[in-house]
């Protein structure tokens, strides 16, 4: 197995049907080295998935915290018990009258900041235990409401056959599924997601995904490790800090001023550390040492 020719960022396409975890699942066949993703999407759902290999793994949370961009289809009139259309329907509507503009209007009402309650059917855990477990068990549980920017959520296509189309750019644990409901709460028309396509994470394009079947073990990330962090502000160390970076030492503001991640580098231009601001010092969250390449 080529373990570091294949660490880096990987834009995935997830198909339907399958878990987040069936990707990593499908690395593991020629990576044995750590995996991680950066944002579940359910079985359901398809799209933009970012999965992270090696070291790149200490930056899944720089990846989570980024926006997500979503496209889907709103079936109207039924609404379930997952809110999206794997699950049974627990009310419904024949008959109901709902212009574009009153959709509109109220897609509206749920842009900036709301609250929102995780559905009950999700791996959210509560007491050490995921929600799903309460719902199959029928326990009752306490659900508290938890804060969502929505920065855009508007219909893209015009209602037909009870169906509209939409597109939405929310924060991260923002639940689509649950948006969907809600909504159909506003409106007292039952509704339910029936499709869900993640299509950005961030600056981070569908358009530039891998296909889950074309990563074998000779495919490069889509970004490796070293690529992408070349965004950021780089400092020049001696070989005396080098040495106490490999020992994992914090560094102060001798070193570095701004409130912003940064990479190290040695004398001789090789690529050391990268760090994160902590508290009034910065923390090593990637090391280079002698015998790995950058």
């Amino acid at each position: 197995m080529l373990k570091k020719y294949m660490e880096g960022i990987y834009l995935i396409n997830k198909p339907l049907d399958i878990s987040s975890y069936d990707c990593i699942r499908h690395f593991k066949k020629y990576y044995t080295g750590k995996i991680g993703h950066a944002g579940t999407l359910d079985p359901f759902a398809g799209g933009l998935l970012i999965i992270l290999l090696g070291k790149a793994v200490k930056l899944t949370n720089q990846f989570i915290n980024l926006p997500k961009t979503y496209q889907g289809e709103i079936a109207l009139g039924t609404a379930t018990t997952t809110y999206d259309k794997t699950g049974e329907v627990t009310a419904s509507l024949k008959e109901f009258t709902l212009t574009e503009d009153d959709l509109k209007k109220a897609m509206k009402l749920f842009q900036g900041d709301i609250k929102q309650t995780p559905p009950i059917y999700s791996a959210l855990k509560v007491k050490g235990k995921k929600l799903y477990q309460y719902a199959r068990r029928g326990e009752d549980v306490v659900i508290k409401e938890r804060a969502a920017h929505i920065a855009s959520f508007f219909p893209t296509t015009k209602i037909e056959n009870q169906h509209f189309s939409f597109q939405a750019e929310v924060s991260k644990g923002t639940y689509i599924r649950a948006l969907a409901h809600d909504l159909g709460v506003e409106l007292k028309i039952p509704m339910h997601l029936k499709e869900l396509t993640r299509i950005k994470i961030g600056d981070f394009s569908l358009k530039d995904a891998y296909q889950l079947k074309e990563i074998k073990e000779s495919v490069k990330a889509t970004f490796s490790l070293e690529d992408y962090l070349k965004i950021y502000p780089k400092i020049t160390v001696t070989d005396k800090i080098v040495r106490q970076i490999y020992h994992g030492s914090y560094l102060d503001e001798r070193f570095f001023q701004e409130n912003s991640p940064f990479l190290v580098y040695n004398e001789a231009g090789k690529l050391i550390a990268y760090y994160e601001p902590k508290g009034n010092n910065y923390k090593p969250i990637i090391v280079w040492r002698e015998n790995e390449s950058n």
